[in-house]
């Protein structure tokens, strides 16, 4: 069964700073996937989007997954330490 897109917002407990997004476009027999994204200006309309692009290429390929998307805010290139440090 199909269920409708959702939308994430993910953010640090106690401060509510926002740490990320994650957008699911649909769910076949309990299964969504695609990949994790960490960029400075992630948006949650560019997860959405390439969200429903994994649905469309499972689709096309008959695996019977829907699409996902997950980003975090952050600069790979900084590490771990000074991206905590930046939130």
């Amino acid at each position: 069964m199909n269920e409708p897109p959702r939308k994430i917002v993910v953010e640090e407990e106690g401060s509510g700073a926002l740490l990320g997004y994650v957008a699911i476009d649909s769910v076949i027999d309990g299964r969504a996937r695609d990949g994790l994204r960490m960029a400075p200006d992630v948006s949650q309309d560019e997860l959405e989007k390439l969200a429903r692009v994994m649905t469309l290429k499972y689709g096309f390929l008959g695996l019977p997954q829907g699409g996902a998307k997950a980003g975090v805010l952050g600069d790979p290139e900084r590490g771990a330490e000074a991206t905590l440090q930046a939130l």
